[in-house]
């Protein structure tokens, strides 16, 4: 069948609690390509706005609803895919019966049940756009008010007519995202205090029993979304806004990405699940005008802690990417990036990471902040194992403020003091960093003690209270360490620390009537291992002379076993499991039993213990694989016993610890010298910059660019520089500074480039987009100057990109090269926010080269260089900017074209994977003018020569 509504307004309209009485109705049209409701409105609407019910590939287009009861656009039976919703506004939207909350401060919700006052339970939760099923394209839509602006519930199986349908990898909760771009939300998620948000990925409604009434709850449910063969894929949210909100995006989903982000005036922006990506991002905490509580503001208390962006605390996988942190205030108790941290029983295993940071006009003590941390950093709770234990891999050096150093940070305890020179305390957020060299790396073992390690309080043996112990069962420390130092560990086994190098293992509880404090008759070590390839933890116990030992390695879900044995010493001591790789091994010298813990997944036959590690954009946090638990039974007979507990017996042996580790990667490394004192003064200004910009950001334009006019340069070329801002510019050093930019993409260098000994070569790229990044520290509203050698085997263009605040900027490079010859780009940009630089071009499956790249900030001059001589094209070009006017059209339909054309999505227009979508906003024209700065070529008459190629 077919339904279009054009220009028709419905008030005062549906009928509570009605079956199929609702303003608007696609009802079981099935695909409905050519049925539509555009240009209309509803108004003081009794039950919903707009319902399409089973019913596929429809349009639903620049529709408003105002003050509307129950689930405003509404996505009936959770099998309605493919349809066009895009340019509707959804505002004062009204949960029906007592707004869905959580009683208390937990992740449970609230739970209704189908009755006559309550059709659909999850009306509780009523919301500006109720999105049963993911894959269709939502955008270009605005929510105000409602329990979410954006609701996406989990439903296992579809409902209502369609309850009977089991479409497996396609059932609802099954599904991704078709697109989801360029929507906001704002004055919403305060029905439930801890976990409402702008964007809602959670909740579940089903029929009870398979056919029965439905039943929804409100909290915390996960999504496993898969393609329809099964394979893993992600949740995108992209060019999306929230504002004035309780938290912005709230995604309890096993995968997601979140691109193109801004939030303002919220109390935590986002809140991610599983494996989650969050990329190119304005965290803006509170908008100038509203900085003391007043006006729109009136909501929040200006003095509640809020924070940017807080990191889970166990078994998840956390990236944040080029992300500007904007006015967090001490005064306020804000906090840029904060950790969960309030368990002893839920511990973090290196599971967080972050690239590209910036902080404008904040104070530096909000960067990071610990909060249970115990009395060392202030507070007044005794420290939990998760604060104790968190860390974050810092990959170049914007969150620890030391730009282009790979750095982890840790917590406050000196268990993140590496007795190797390399790790410094920052007072100003009570913690720890390293250096992070490419021999370290951490890693997270479970040693278990029976009887005491277990995972809840038992029998007396310790005070807890829920998930809180008021009892350690020993410490961890690094070789070299005092026995003061390191980490106390929680009766919940789990400990994440600096790997490949070696830990001591103390067993010591002293808790009313139990005292233990010696070396276990028998431990284990597992089951779960987090471990990247290539690293290991000698892991150390003290035991008496004479001690023997039986020691073995088990695969709980029967694994090939890879092989384990007994060592010398010098083996399980090895430095470097890259190059001189042990395995699992182990080594008893008479007083410290040595067992080198690796993740045995890794050396199975054919196995991959890389398969579960989150990758994105070159940055990396590993994942779990494999289940195995390493097993040692120590006997000593005639040794004095301490005490005896729970089987074991525990040895006494003096509190010792071997020499300090011999980490093979340069160990006693220069001591950090702080540039904190500066980023106070470039961060915090007087007069801070305006709050939200309306509309997303412009991208890259797709108008026409001025094209090289002149011939071949000659003379000298620019060779390795001295005040360049690329690290490693000219590729003497490989790789190192750059990152490959794509998932599949190889970096190499090779020999005889034409500014030395060796240039970048990039392959394996599946798309234009993908190449090669880095992300220099640069000064806001400064012009800079770039330069470089590209190569390709075919004409095609080769250029770089600079991405600044959402948006797209290439300063040189957009027009083609001459295939197989080395030609050199140069451009200018003015930096508007800290860029993330990677260079693209050329299609799909095409390799390019690099050399000679520079960067540098114009009123300087050209950085000192060595000069070679060489022949290349020289272009020149300002940056390409687009002016757009007002829109305005007369569609009856939106027009739809997929093609290398250009995608207009309200007043923001961009070029995405050389395919367009022009979508017509209400009456509108498009009118596009694109300018470019002049193009100056400058030719000298010199020797033709020819650089061989690659």
């Amino acid at each position: 069948g077919q339904g279009r509504f054009s220009g028709v307004e419905a008030e005062n309209m549906g009928q509570l609690n009605v079956l199929a009485r609702y303003p608007f109705h696609l009802h079981a049209l099935g695909d409905a390509s050519h049925s539509y409701i555009q240009d209309c409105s509803t108004v003081n609407s009794h039950f919903r706005g707009v319902t399409i019910h089973a019913t596929n590939a429809a349009r639903l287009s620049r529709h408003v609803a105002y003050n509307v009861k129950g689930n405003c656009y509404y996505l009936e039976d959770g099998v309605e895919e493919r349809n066009i919703i895009d340019f509707n506004l959804a505002a004062f939207v009204h949960p029906i019966k007592k707004p869905a909350d959580d009683g208390g401060g937990g992740q449970g919700g609230d739970s209704a049940n189908e009755a006559g006052d309550l059709l659909v339970p999850s009306d509780i939760a009523a919301s500006g756009f109720y999105i049963s099923n993911s894959y269709n394209e939502v955008y270009g839509n605005a929510a105000s008010g409602g329990w979410s602006g954006f609701a996406f519930p989990n439903m296992p199986r579809p409902t209502g007519i369609s309850r009977d349908q089991n479409n497996g990898n396609r059932n609802p909760l099954r599904r991704p995202t078709l697109r989801f771009s360029h929507n906001s939300a704002h004055s919403t998620g305060f029905y439930w205090e801890t976990h409402g948000s702008a964007m809602y990925v959670g909740a579940w409604l089903e029929h009870q029993n398979g056919n029965g009434p439905l039943w929804y709850n409100s909290g915390r449910h996960s999504r496993d979304t898969v393609t329809p063969d099964g394979q893993q894929t992600f949740m995108d949210f992209e060019h999306c806004k929230v504002f004035l909100t309780n938290k912005g995006i709230a995604h309890w989903g096993d995968r997601s990405r979140i691109i193109n982000f801004e939030a303002h005036d919220f109390k935590i922006s986002a809140m991610l699940f599983g494996q989650a990506y969050m990329k190119n991002g304005l965290v803006n905490i509170r908008t100038p005008g509203n900085r003391e509580g007043n006006g729109q503001q009136d909501w929040l208390d200006v003095d509640i802690d809020r924070c940017g962006f807080q990191y889970y605390d166990t078994w998840t996988q956390i990236i944040l990417n080029q992300i500007t942190f904007k006015n967090f205030r001490e005064a306020h108790g804000d906090s840029c990036i904060r950790s969960l941290d309030h368990s002893d029983s839920e511990t973090p295993q290196a599971i967080n990471a972050a690239k590209g940071l910036a902080f404008v006009d904040t104070d530096i003590s909000t960067v990071f902040k610990l909060e249970r941390c115990g009395p060392d950093c202030g507070s007044n709770e005794i420290s939990t194992m998760t604060t104790r234990i968190y860390s974050i891999y810092d990959y170049d050096g914007t969150l620890v403020q030391r730009p282009g150093v790979r750095s982890i940070l840790g917590s406050n305890t000196k268990w993140w003091n590496v007795p190797d020179g390399s790790c410094q305390y920052q007072a100003q957020w009570k913690c720890y960093h390293c250096e992070w060299p490419d021999n370290r790396e951490q890693a997270y073992i479970e040693p278990r003690l029976s009887g005491v390690s277990e995972e809840q309080c038992f029998g007396g043996l310790g005070r807890c209270q829920g998930d809180r112990a008021f009892y350690s069962v020993g410490r961890m420390r690094h070789f070299g360490q005092s026995p003061n130092e390191g980490v106390r560990l929680a009766p919940w086994s789990g400990v994440t620390g600096i790997a490949n190098t070696g830990w001591l293992w103390r067993p010591k509880v002293e808790d009313g009537n139990v005292n233990i404090n010696g070396a276990p008759s028998k431990f284990s070590v597992g089951r779960l291992i987090v471990m990247p390839k290539d690293t290991f933890v000698v892991l150390a116990v003290r035991y008496p002379a004479g001690t023997t030992f039986n020691v073995w390695l088990h695969a709980e879900y029967g694994e090939p076993i890879p092989n384990f044995s007994q060592k010398s010493k010098a083996a399980v001591l090895t430095p470097n499991e890259k190059t001189n790789p042990q395995g699992p091994c182990w080594h008893w010298d008479g007083q410290y039993f040595y067992l080198r813990v690796v993740n045995p997944s890794c050396y199975r036959q054919g196995g991959d213990c890389n398969s579960r590690d989150l990758v994105q954009d070159g940055i990396r946090v590993p994942g779990q694989l494999g289940s195995y638990i390493y097993h040692v039974q120590a006997n000593c007979n005639g040794c004095g016993v301490q005490s005896s507990y729970g089987g074991v017996n525990y040895y006494s042996v003096p509190d010792t610890s071997p020499p300090a580790f011999n980490t093979g990667g340069g160990g006693n490394l220069p001591q950090i010298t702080p540039v904190l004192t500066q980023f106070r003064d470039q961060c915090t200004v007087t007069n801070p910059t305006q709050g939200p910009t309306q509309g997303p950001t412009s991208g890259p334009t797709g108008g026409p660019t001025q094209g090289p006019t002149g011939g071949p340069t000659a003379g000298p070329t620019q060779g390795p520089t001295v005040g360049n801002l690329f690290t490693n510019g000219g590729f003497e050093s490989g790789t190192s500074g750059w990152s490959a930019f794509g998932e599949g993409v190889s970096l190499s260098t090779r020999d005889n480039g034409p500014e030395g000994s060796k240039y970048l070569w990039v392959s394996g790229r599946t798309d234009a987009w993908m190449g090669v990044a880095q992300s220099p520290r640069l000064q806001v509203g400064t012009e800079y100057s770039i330069r470089c050698q590209v190569y390709a085997q075919q004409s095609t263009p080769v250029y770089p990109t600079f991405q600044m605040n959402g948006g797209w900027t290439q300063p040189a490079g957009t027009d083609a090269i001459p295939a197989n010859r080395w030609t050199q780009i140069e451009g200018r940009i003015t930096i508007t926010a800290q860029p993330e630089i990677f260079f693209e071009g050329p299609p799909a499956n095409v390799p390019f080269g690099l050399d000679g790249c520079v960067l540098w900030k114009t009123a300087d001059g050209f950085p000192t260089v060595a000069t070679t001589t060489t022949t290349t094209t020289t272009t020149t070009k300002a940056p390409t900017t687009t002016t757009k006017a007002p829109t305005t059209t007369t569609e009856a339909q939106t027009t739809r074209t997929v093609a290398q054309t250009t995608r207009t999505v309200g007043q923001t227009t961009r070029t995405v994977a050389q395919t367009t979508r022009t979508v017509a906003q209400t009456t509108a024209t498009v009118a596009t003018t694109a300018t470019a700065a002049p193009t100056t070529t400058t030719t000298t008459a010199a020797p033709t020569t020819t650089t061989a190629a690659p």
